[in-house]
């Protein structure tokens, strides 16, 4: 059985997460109602967190650099670790927020583009490989 880390209340902590997180995913600050409802809806889950999955959300939650590449990791080798939880928590959030939806929507792309999503797809594998060495660095200490 997998040693796990009860999940706690600390608001402060999670209002952190909310505005990294969000940086992370759309590149700039929520607003309040935001951090209030991913707050909220962290408060409601019960479900404890496992020790490797605790080590990962602290470790890129102070270092907000690191996020891309943890995510990278999880999404191939912990797709339900808890850091992927609470990033699609935080994606569902804003994608369903008026204020955010030009984030989601469709957007006419020129023929160079491609050009742009063969670096981002390049960039991906790249993350992948740096995240999972970051998480064995991140899980050894």
């Amino acid at each position: 059985m997998a040693k796990t880390v009860p999940e706690g209340s600390d608001i402060t902590r999670t209002r952190r997460e909310a505005e990294i997180f969000t940086r992370y995913l759309i590149g700039r600050a929520p607003d309040k109602a935001t951090v209030k409802l991913y707050v909220h809806i962290m408060q409601q889950s019960k479900a404890p967190i496992e020790a490797g999955d605790a080590q990962l959300l602290s470790f890129a939650t102070r270092h907000a650099w690191s996020i891309g590449l943890l995510d990278s990791f999880a999404a191939l080798f912990r797709p339900h670790a808890e850091l992927r939880r609470r990033l699609y928590t935080l994606l569902a959030i804003l994608e369903s927020s008026p204020e955010y939806h030009d984030y989601f929507l469709p957007k006419q792309r020129s023929f160079v583009y491609l050009i742009f999503m063969g670096y981002a797809g390049a960039r991906a594998v790249l993350k992948t490989a740096g995240g999972t060495v970051l998480a064995g660095l991140v899980r050894l200490t």
